[in-house]
């Protein structure tokens, strides 16, 4: 075998392997002639980068959106990347080249920060290189590029692991250091990650005290000064999310037991298709789990992973091994005892919606396992070659056994020729991979030609074990205005009308049988599908945000929910103007009966809200005559009794993202309601007066007003916002004066 511990590498080596391959996979992207669009990328994430520049372009920080769900926060939803420094990237160049651009920069970003926290376990570069490119082609990572608030928030996460524990074994510069990284990653908005990467960042703190390498005090210090820091520097967002969150639907309505990973989930990292389906579009996904489409590792980073365990010293062993249980057993959900332990008693594991998400976790730990087995091959061990020729063959047992079970006991929508074919090519790999690793580490001459080539075939089996991965379509496909070419009439505003899909239209988008890409999604553009309608800047009754107000999504539930419900009332109450075509999915026709989005003159009727969501869903509703305020939402105005309905006028409205200026009259008090959704940052003033805003017909906005001739202002304040600026200032003042000290 090679020495190669006295051959180090040049830094550029690691980011120039990762960027050649990606580029290898995504040319077309890379040159931005075609985009990724599959699934969340398209549909839901690209449209919200698309909102946020459009707002920071336009000179105002987008706290709320009108367009989606009748009204929502924006910033508060933290996924949506609004505080995020380098968003700027995307914000400043062209879409959608500069937001492919960002995912693919982060990738290669994300393997440095491998290669660095690998290097530190392994000592040795090479293997560490490995490390690199193992975590970034694999089922998981690649997964994730759906989500580019995903695929920041995981290229940080290696990073922090390096020097977090620099920061508690040595302190100094590595304090600061450990601070930034945690807030860029805090500021990507995936709360999910950011407890992963703290799971094993106090694992590796644990390791390291039990070592020896750090003192508890002093550990313990250095750790809570990093945690306290990033909070203080982060409020700015955070303290708008945990306010989103007290009143959003994830405080009631959760399903725990969704999408985590099914009991024979584990067969997927021998077989990757094992029970997995074919969609009309001739894609795979798995069966009782479609949140990440493959957890697949290349079969040789596994069987590498599986040496660097067996040859590890007892406690980096263990740490890895309880690492590893623990991802899988919480990946499991309800099935797990330690699921359902954590999520009952431990804060935050109670909101993670699908469980499947700690599967993550193998993302950072197999890859550097991996490495360590390269390292152990470095060091002429024959044993270490017997050892990777028996797991390979032991891998290849439990395969033909997983294939001979799905023969006898196949699921109903079961591929298994492509099944077998797919398991054939991926121990073709396996094979090819070992025998060129194993040339490499044994010839000098060939070293460096066969270890890159030896990764590339990783790269290859990480990328291609599923047919069409990361399908693309042409960039021009993800323009906007696209509603101008297919329907002659005028797209509504926000405050000229909204939109509604039908039922019957939401349906058939989420369970397209088009399979062609483009006519695919460009049919789910024309429907408004999802987030699609912020493309076209048209606002809908519904959308596909996060995090969404409570009363808001149990009516929205009720929209689409209920069979044979008479719509007309509500859709009027809502400002809708066009509706689906029936019968159609991507057509519209006009609706014409709607009330304006402001409307006064009411009466009011006094109901419980159990009843009122049914009330204002029946033909019995009729808000051009009434408005339903609840028993207790009357009390925030004294005067309510005195207001009958009666003729109010409403002129000059201006409507704005975040401020409705008009004016009205009237002869005595009057209700004026409006169809966007209550959130209690949302104020009202009268000629400069403070007066409440009620939560009206369940979900939406109601003001009572005085008698006459006024200029009314209602706006939306962020107290959360200004307050968590305030807190991060102050964080980031502190900090960089104990930088500046310091020097």
């Amino acid at each position: 075998m090679l020495n190669l511990r006295e051959h180090r590498l040049e830094s550029w080596i690691v980011p120039a392997i990762v960027g050649a391959f990606l580029f290898l996979f995504f040319p077309t992207v890379f040159l931005g002639i075609n985009s990724f669009f599959y699934r969340d990328f398209g549909s839901l994430a690209y449209p919200i980068i698309h909102y946020q520049k459009e707002s920071f372009l336009s000179g105002e920080i987008p706290l709320w959106n009108p367009l989606s769900h009748c009204g929502i926060p924006f910033l508060a939803q933290w996924g949506t990347m609004t505080l995020y420094p380098p968003s700027l990237f995307y914000i400043f160049l062209p879409l959608p080249w500069s937001l492919n651009f960002f995912c693919l920069l982060h990738l290669i970003f994300g393997a440095v920060g491998m290669y660095l926290f690998a290097r530190r376990w392994i000592n040795d570069d090479f293997p560490a290189l490995f490390s690199a490119v193992a975590f970034v082609f694999n089922g998981i990572i690649l997964s994730c590029l759906m989500w580019p608030n995903y695929t920041a928030a995981l290229a940080w996460a290696p990073w922090i692991f390096y020097v977090f524990e620099k920061a508690v074994c040595t302190g100094g510069k590595y304090i600061l250091f450990a601070i930034i990284f945690s807030v860029f990653q805090f500021m990507s908005g995936v709360p999910e990650i950011l407890i992963i990467t703290h799971i094993i960042t106090f694992s590796i703190v644990i390791y390291n005290v039990i070592d020896n390498k750090a003192r508890i005090i002093t550990t313990v210090s250095r750790y809570l000064l990093v945690i306290i820091s990033v909070l203080f520097i982060s409020a700015m967002q955070l303290l708008p999310f945990l306010d989103l969150l007290q009143q959003s639907h994830r405080t009631a309505d959760i399903d725990f037991t969704k999408w985590s990973m099914p009991g024979w989930g584990l067969a997927n990292f021998f077989v990757p298709l094992f029970h997995y389906f074919k969609t009309y579009q001739n894609t795979f996904v798995q069966s009782e789990q479609a949140f990440i489409t493959s957890y697949y590792f290349p079969l040789g980073t596994l069987v590498l992973a599986l040496l660097g365990i067996i040859r590890a010293n007892s406690k980096t062993r263990i740490m890895f091994l309880l690492l590893i249980f623990f991802s899988i057993s919480m990946a499991l959900g309800s099935n797990s005892f330690i699921y359902n332990f954590a999520s009952s008693f431990l804060p935050f594991f109670n909101k993670i919606r699908y469980p499947i998400k700690f599967i993550i976790i193998l993302s950072f730990i197999i890859p550097v396992l991996a490495g360590l087995g390269v390292g152990q091959l470095i060091k002429s061990d024959k044993k270490a070659i017997s050892s990777i020729l028996l797991i390979s063959l032991t891998f290849l047992i439990i395969a033909s056994i997983i294939l001979i079970f799905n023969f006898r006991y196949p699921f109903p929508l079961d591929q298994f020729r492509e099944t077998v074919i797919n398991t054939i090519l991926r121990y073709l790999f396996l094979i090819l991979f070992i025998a060129v690793l194993l040339i490499s580490l044994n010839y000098k001459n060939y070293f460096h030609i066969l270890f890159p080539i030896s990764l590339l075939i990783i790269a290859i089996d990480g990328k291609y074990h599923l047919h069409n991965f990361h399908p693309v379509i042409p960039s021009e496909h993800l323009e906007s205005k696209l509603w101008s070419y297919s329907v002659e009439d005028k797209k509504p505003r926000f405050g000229e009308g909204r939109v509604f899909i039908s039922p019957y239209a939401e349906e058939r988008l989420l369970r397209s049988v088009v399979s062609d890409w483009t006519a695919n999604f460009i049919g789910k553009r024309l429907a408004l599908w999802s987030n699609l309608n912020l493309l076209e800047e048209i606002p809908k009754v519904n959308g596909a945000f996060t995090l969404q107000l409570i009363h808001q999504k149990q009516l929205e539930k009720m929209l689409y929910q209920t069979n044979n419900i008479d719509l007309d009332s509500i859709l009027r109450f809502l400002n809708v103007t066009y509706i689906t075509k029936p019968g159609t999915v991507v057509e519209w026709i006009k609706y014409t009966n709607s009330i304006p989005l402001i409307y006064a003159g009411q009466n009011i009727k006094l109901m419980d809200y159990s009843n009122s969501l049914n009330y204002i869903l029946s033909p019995s509703f009729n808000p051009p005559d009434e408005v339903i305020i609840s028993k207790e939402e009357k009390n925030k105005y004294s005067d309510i009794s005195l207001i009958k309905k009666q003729k109010t006028t409403i002129n000059n409205v201006t409507y704005s993202n975040h401020r409705i200026i008009f004016d009205y009259e009237s002869e005595a008090p009057a209700i004026i309601t409006v169809s966007q959704t209550y959130y209690k940052n949302w104020r009202a003033f009268i000629d400069g007066k403070e007066y409440p805003i009620l939560r009206a017909n369940y979900a939406f906005q109601a003001i009572p007003v005085p008698a006459g001739k006024h200029k009314a202002v209602i706006e939306y304040y962020d107290k959360s916002f200004i307050y968590g600026l305030l807190c991060s200032y102050i964080g980031f003042i502190v900090v960089l004066a104990a930088v500046v000290r310091r020097k």
